[in-house]
Formats: C-alpha cells, structure tokens, sequence
C-alpha cells in the first residue's frame, strides 16, 4: 500500500473513533439529562399537599387546563365556591372545545347559572338523550343521570351547553360544554 493510502486509512479511522466517542457522549448526556428531568418533576409532584385538578390528555397545542382559572376562562363559567371533583379536557387550536364536570352544593345552583352563558330556564331532559359518545373522556356520563336539566347560552365566542345531573338532591354534578367559534 502507498503511504498516503496507509494515512488516509489512519485518518478516516480516527475520524471513526473519535465520531464513537462523541456519539456515546451525546447518549450518556442525554440519558442523564432525561434522568434529573425525571428527579425534577418528580421532587415537584411530590412537594405539594393538594390533589391536582384531574384532566384528560387532549391532542391539541394548547396545553390542558391545570387549574381553576384556566378552566373558567375556557369553559366561560365560575365555578362554585363548594365545587369537587373537578375534571376538564381541552381540545383543537384555533376553535376550541372545553368539557368540564364537577359536583356541588345544590343550594349554589342558581348563582352559578346567573353568571354562565345560560339565557334561558334549565329544562329536564331524558338522560337517554345525551348518549356516550366515542372519543368524550371517561368521566363525561350524564347519560347516567336519573334526573337530569340542561340549558343552552351563547356570547360573541362561545356557545355553552349545560347539563345539571340531579340524582342526588343535595350534590349535583354539572356538566358544562362550550365550543369557540
């Protein structure tokens, strides 16, 4: 072999060598980096005292409401002072879909209406007619309901459709739809 063939044979092998050796580099970082990630969020969860807001993973940009403000403003609702078991999922980007449910103190029924969407009286309706429909979250089921109400409203962005499961005549579950336009 020539010499300059027997160089750049040298060469290109170094070049391979020290291309392995950046390569594992890389993977040890990120590995690493992926592990103290998993410490963050980890030591994060675990430094608070309080249940998270319960919410759906959605396939959409903008990220899930975590808490009650995000939630109120998406579904243009306030929520109740007495208000439990909050769920909420978010979908699309441009025009958005919120669905939220939560329980509540009867005897506050009327104030959160007065300040929803709501223009009209809440009106029963059979519960068959709100079926369960492939693709809402797991915990959208008014179609459960024994006694169930609904009312519809609209602003200049939304509509809003509300359903009131009244099964339990002291805790009502409200089911609250809105869509952006």
């Amino acid at each position: 072999m020539t010499r300059i063939k027997k160089l750049l044979i040298g060469f290109i092998a170094v070049l391979a060598l020290v291309d392995c050796v950046a390569v594992g580099a890389l993977v040890a970082y990120m590995v690493f980096a992926g592990l103290m990630m998993e410490k963050a969020i980890t030591d994060h969860e675990n430094s608070y005292s309080y249940q998270p807001v319960q919410t759906d993973v959605s396939a959409s940009y903008q990220p899930v409401p975590t808490d009650v403000s995000a939630i109120e403003a998406d579904a243009d609702i306030k929520l109740p002072p007495s208000a439990r078991e909050i769920y909420s999922y978010l979908s699309g980007f441009r025009y958005v879909d919120t669905l939220v449910r939560f329980s509540m103190k009867a005897e506050e029924l009327d104030q959160f209406l007065a300040v929803s969407l709501c223009d009209q009286p809440l009106a029963p309706i059979s519960p068959a007619s709100e079926p369960k429909l492939e693709g809402n979250p797991t915990w959208w089921v008014p179609f459960k309901a024994k006694m169930l109400e609904e009312c519809y409203g609209k602003n200049e962005h939304s509509h809003q459709h509300i359903l009131v499961d009244q099964t339990d005549s002291n805790i009502y579950i409200i089911y609250v739809s809105d869509s952006t336009y």
